[in-house]
């Protein structure tokens, strides 16, 4: 047939066409392996995380089933308000009387299971998880890192001692001279002086308005009613106590502007009973006397210490271990569980799910080495000198407790320490030494 131009000019058009619909054909396949290879992509992404969460299941299961009642909640809130205002004068077993008698009061009040049975009850506040539930597992290491001993007493006075929100400063009843060595390791900016010294109101004043921290040692009690000055500073805990900016205050009939930053602490040597009445409304008390158990890991810490020890190298930097893999452990899961609650966060979103995954791996690393860390520190403390250390803590604590029942047996942790210290070494020494520790507590 005769093929005209018009013939031609329409095939071409018509070629033209199956070609634009090739190319697209084409793009669209492209687009199509494009979506199907970032979807395998995200399935196998989304599996992965499934698989590696699903280790945290179990955990998270127990921590909801753990979480407390309501209720429960605030019984533990009422209880943990109650031993940060009212335990700080007790011992141990004073402590012990005072919870027993809360936990009765939240149970006659309903706030507690009937009959009072803190086993069955989940998530009960307990004397044991005080300290935990009030600055949580890493804080109680760096408190471990700061020299402080390591028995429930000690860590529960920290927490009483260091807590910001109660009305008054803290008073630290300190018989045994030990809490200046914890304080000076923690607050390394601080100032310290004694009460008696002559500038110490000048230096007091100067510190309020420049938000520094002041550590008054050697305070007589049965004086610090006479200082109007110190007295105005103790009333004025109140107003500071929620302060965010400068606030000006009544000092001595002068008014001066004290910074939210300022902090007071005040250490006496004196008893409980020795402290009056009109200064003790106006302070937090704390009876700052560590258990048996504390003495023991600081009489061992200082043995090995002193035989310039590896082992005591090595305790040393397990703390410090132990403490940053417990603090990243609580803040990746803090993260990861903001981001997996995170409001529009869709599953198969690729970006996401893979910060998750960074997450929980960070998660697991942390945990695998403070688990590692935990049990590398408690293999150190089964050495030769263990024994020794607890023997001459039990002497120690008889010791100091004799001082409480009349001042004349009063002494310090730091003499009695040098006792111990003195022939410490092979295991005939430390004979030797439990000896003399023994001929010194009956001479006490």
């Amino acid at each position: 047939p005769h093929v005209t131009r018009e013939d031609i000019h329409t095939l071409q058009q018509e070629l033209d066409d199956l070609q634009q619909q090739f190319d697209k054909a084409v793009m669209k396949k492209y687009s199509l392996n494009q979506m199907c290879q970032q979807l395998s992509e995200k399935l196998k992404s989304s599996k992965h995380l499934l698989e590696s969460l699903k280790a945290r299941q179990d955990a998270w299961q127990r921590k909801l089933s753990n979480l407390p009642r309501v209720v429960t909640l605030m019984a533990n809130c009422i209880m943990a308000a109650a031993l940060t205002c009212y335990s700080g004068p007790f011992t141990t077993n004073g402590r012990h009387v005072l919870f027993d008698s809360l936990t009765r009061i939240c149970c006659q009040n309903g706030l507690l299971s009937t009959g009072c049975d803190l086993e069955q009850e989940v998530a009960t506040l307990t004397l044991t998880s005080f300290p935990a539930f009030m600055i949580g597992e890493p804080a109680i290491h760096q408190l471990m890192l700061e020299g402080l001993p390591q028995d429930l007493s000690s860590q529960t006075n920290a927490c009483i001692i260091t807590n910001q929100l109660t009305g008054s400063w803290p008073l630290m009843l300190d018989p045994l001279r030990m809490v200046h060595k914890w304080l000076a390791n923690r607050e390394k900016e601080a100032i310290f002086i004694k009460h008696q010294e002559p500038e110490f109101t000048q230096v007091l004043l100067k510190s309020m308005g420049e938000g520094r921290t002041v550590i008054v040692s050697e305070v007589d009690t049965r004086r610090v009613p006479a200082d109007a000055v110190l007295m105005d500073v103790l009333q004025s805990k109140s107003n500071l106590m929620r302060a965010a900016t400068p606030q000006k205050i009544m000092v001595g009939g002068k008014e001066i502007e004290c910074s939210p930053r300022f902090r007071l602490y005040l250490v006496s040597g004196d008893a409980t009973e020795q402290v009056p009445a009109v200064l003790a409304q106006h302070l937090t008390i704390v009876c700052f006397r560590p258990e048996r158990s504390g003495l023991e890991g600081l009489l061992l810490n200082k043995f090995l210490e002193l035989q310039n020890s590896k082992l005591y190298m090595d305790k040393v930097q397990l703390q410090m271990d132990t403490y940053v893999y417990s603090q990243k452990a609580e803040q990746v899961e803090s993260d990861l569980l903001h981001l997996l609650a995170k409001e529009g966060h869709h599953w198969n979103d690729h970006k996401i799910n893979k910060g998750i995954l960074s997450l929980n791996k960070a998660y697991e690393d942390a945990q695998e080495s403070l688990s590692l860390a935990l049990a590398s520190y408690s293999h150190t403390n089964k050495t030769n000198a263990h024994p020794l250390a607890s023997q001459a803590s039990v002497i120690m604590d008889v010791v100091f407790a004799m001082a409480t029942i009349h001042p004349n047996y009063a002494t310090s942790y730091d003499y009695v320490q040098s006792v111990f210290l003195e022939q410490s070494g092979s295991r005939a020494q430390g004979e030797a030494t439990l000896y003399k520790m023994k001929i010194f507590a009956y001479n006490h």
